[in-house]
């Protein structure tokens, strides 16, 4: 849990520096450049797995000035800019470079959160809180990055009274920017952005502002707290008001997480069903491992899954208690398999395109230690609906669920020491990219652990 250090601060809108944001510019593309300096002239992207199908995650600003963003097909990008350099993602190398950067930003000023893997967040103290020390340190930062890297690593430095407006600084001037927001600039500084420039303002947001006659900064600026509360409906929308308006709004973040998951894009010889099962089954059981590493278990298990057609199909298992183990949630993907190839008539030619496995129900491990253990009774994992020409999967004994997590920690324990994937429960995928289930999600930065379980 993160509180936030200006907590007790009079509420009002202030002018005074109070937070730093670190953004660092198309950063999976720009560390490819950084190693590989014969492509920092040229454009690049970067995709899960090499391949003409799929979809770019990152690119560099020169593939960027030929209109190529995140999400842009593989096949689009090369009529884009016929010249463009395509790379497959390294996250556990971005990982080690985000690291060695934190590194570098905290010899001037100490790191309240890593945000992302490309965003950090600093709280000024009252001695670095003056116009002349922060710029200071920013520059200092933009300076010893360019000695530890190469120029192919920038990043967009934006100051302001709360954590809000120093992130949406950081939006008004890229690559390489350095921008300060003080309460008096606004609204007036901000009427470049455009409303989903803004953090917390995404899609299904944007459409309620729009309903409500609200489509550009100004008319955001204009609106009450209450007007806002209404159409986040929640406090959420009444908190961005003040914050927009340079209030220093007391926040707490939560970094441990409501959720632990994985998905991913299927290889093109694992998009049949005989193949995509075993990758489904492996991203439960990483999924687990994390869980098992930060001592937690979950209750509930989600399965997605994405056809080459369009069609989508998710559903949710109950796991009957707290768990964690490799038995109980690869047995679950099992099943919510089969219930999903009986409701869509799967034949085994049927084309697959993307997975995901997500834990709900979140809890200390050692908040339900009593229970874990305790004499097996009926749970809703009995009651679960059944699939036809499948028995109902019982309740394990106390005994077993000990075995079974006991297997589980043997599992961590021999990957963790011999490599990734060294045992498995189970059949190994077909063919998977480099790092199934190991991988940057948005405000989550994969450890060493997730590399070698």
């Amino acid at each position: 849990m993160f509180t936030d250090p200006h907590a007790t601060a009079a509420f009002h809108p202030v002018n005074d520096p109070r937070w730093l944001y670190v953004d660092l510019n198309s950063f999976f593309a720009s560390v490819q450049q950084h190693l590989e300096p014969a492509l920092r002239d040229r454009p690049v992207a970067v995709v899960p797995i090499m391949g003409n199908s799929g979809s770019v995650i990152a690119a560099c600003r020169i593939a960027k000035r030929h209109g190529i963003r995140t999400g842009t097909r593989v096949a689009e990008a090369r009529q884009l800019c016929p010249g463009i350099v395509f790379r497959e993602a390294k996250h556990d190398l971005y990982v080690r470079i985000h690291r060695q950067i934190k590194q570098v930003i905290e010899n001037h000023v100490p790191v309240y959160e890593a945000y992302s893997i490309d965003d950090f967040v600093c709280a000024l103290k009252a001695n670095e809180g003056t116009v002349e020390r922060v710029y200071e340190i920013a520059h200092a930062i933009k300076r010893d990055l360019l000695a530890t890297f190469s120029p192919a690593i920038t990043c967009s430095i934006g100051i302001g009274p709360n954590r809000f407006l120093a992130k949406v600084a950081t939006e008004l001037q890229k690559p390489d920017g350095l921008v300060l927001l003080r309460a008096d600039d606004l609204p007036q500084r901000l009427y470049d952005l455009k409303l989903n420039d803004l953090p917390g303002v995404g899609g299904g947001i944007g459409r309620r502002l729009a309903d409500n006659g609200i489509a550009t900064i100004d008319d955001l600026w204009r609106s009450s707290p209450k007007q806002l509360r209404a159409i986040w409906r929640s406090v959420e929308g009444e908190r961005l008001w003040y914050r927009l308006h340079g209030y220093p709004v007391p926040e707490d973040y939560n970094s441990s997480g409501k959720m632990v998951g994985h998905s991913h894009i299927l290889p093109l010889d694992a998009r049949i069903p005989a193949n995509a099962r075993p990758i489904a089954r492996r991203l439960a059981q990483k999924a687990g491992s994390r869980l098992r590493h930060q001592n937690r278990v979950a209750g509930l298990l989600d399965l997605s899954v994405r056809f080459v057609d369009g069609r989508r199909w998710a559903g949710s298992w109950d796991l009957g208690g707290a768990v964690h183990d490799v038995v109980a949630l690869t047995t679950a993907v099992d099943r919510l398999w089969d219930r999903m190839e009986l409701a869509l008539g799967i034949t085994p030619d049927t084309a697959l395109k993307k997975v995901g496995v997500m834990l709900h129900r979140i809890s200390p491990m050692d908040a339900v230690q009593g229970e874990l253990f305790a004499p097996a009774a009926a749970t809703a994992a009995d009651e679960q609906p059944q699939v036809a020409g499948h028995k109902p999967v019982p309740a394990p004994s106390a005994s077993k669920r000990r075995r079974h997590e006991q297997l589980s920690g043997a599992l961590d324990q021999l990957n963790q020491k011999y490599g990734q994937d060294t045992v498995s429960f189970g059949h190994m995928p077909v063919k998977t990219a480099p790092y199934v289930g190991a991988k940057i999600a948005f405000n989550r930065i994969p450890d060493d652990f997730d590399f070698r379980t």
